[in-house]
């Protein structure tokens, strides 16, 4: 499997710190063991916590909404878990794999694995081929019909929408936004241009909506800025159609240094369908993990203490 170090400066603090606290995620044999052995899912139903469930916001394009296949899971992953949850118009209901599949599987599973008396709650809004105007609070259908995403409405609206909803209806605690997108915006310069002002936009208002001032973005992307500006051959593999992904993987780069809490999380690239794109179910699993290892990182690590 092809697995890249993507957290810069924090390797070999991190597995010092997995050594002393006896606390690891699974290798990457056991990874591949437990991705060979897909069985039936579940009807496990989640049960009443008396502590928050703890909130991951995910948002993005195609590669959040996901191509991983439900019956190409991991048994134990895919089992529904009253630990493991995902907000839906009916509440809060079991994650497990649905039709289409993101980062959101592994992730929950990888966290609870960690934090096994903690809850962990997912919101998700994703919607494929739509550029990061979609998303940002000061919403115009002008302004996302730079991507041509008018017609999808407000996207943060609906993300508002879910926050609002689970304030509502549980307890929680907000830990992260996991963003995955930019596809869209990497088609030319003008549809590039002002990125991370819109991504620091989005952020500020989650933060504010959440009443978490402290809320961490965690940013998915494809390698980290000084493989970027250092290997030629760095975007070798990216179809063409992307002219100005440079200057999207750059902005997701910057964003930690513009962005307060916020951390960049270098995946290469994963195993992809046969679109050479997006993600397949053992890049998504790959994906999670991860992403896992991210904010496990973040909280247990203490990477941005105040």
């Amino acid at each position: 499997m092809k697995r890249r170090c993507y957290l810069i400066g924090l390797v070999l603090v991190a597995c010092f710190a997995l050594l002393a606290t006896g606390c690891v995620f699974r290798s990457r044999a056991a990874r591949q063991e437990l991705f060979q052995s897909p069985a039936p899912i579940s009807s496990a139903q989640p049960e009443t916590a008396s502590d928050p469930i703890k909130v991951l916001i995910l948002l993005g394009q195609s590669n959040m909404v996901g191509f991983g296949l439900a019956e190409e899971f991991p048994a134990e992953m895919a089992a529904p878990s009253e630990h493991r949850l995902l907000l839906t118009d009916d509440g809060w209901v079991p994650l497990a794999p649905g039709e289409r599949n993101g980062p959101e599987i592994s992730l929950a599973y990888e966290l609870s694995g960690v934090w096994p008396d903690e809850i962990i709650g997912i919101i998700k809004v994703a919607v494929g081929g739509t550029g990061i105007r979609a998303f940002i609070p000061d919403w115009s259908e002008e302004l996302a019909d730079v991507t041509g995403d008018g017609h999808k409405g407000s996207l943060y609206a609906e993300v508002k929408a879910r926050i609002d909803q689970a304030l509502a209806i549980s307890d929680v605690e907000f830990i992260g936004v996991v963003w995955k997108q930019g596809g869209s915006d990497a088609r030319n310069e003008e549809t590039a241009a002002g990125y991370l002002d819109y991504l620091t936009s989005i952020i500020e208002a989650l933060r504010q909506d959440t009443n978490t001032p402290t809320l961490p973005l965690f940013i998915s992307t494809y390698y980290d800025a000084e493989t970027l500006l250092l290997d030629p051959y760095a975007l070798a593999e990216a179809p063409q159609i992307f002219a100005a992904l440079f200057d999207i993987i750059m902005a997701h780069n910057l964003a930690q240094d513009v962005i307060p809490y916020t951390l960049t999380i270098a995946t290469g690239w994963l195993p992809v369908t046969a679109d050479g794109i997006h993600f397949n179910t053992e890049g998504q699993v790959l994906h999670g993990q991860m992403i896992a290892d991210a904010i496990w990182a973040y909280y247990e690590l203490e990477m941005w203490g105040d």
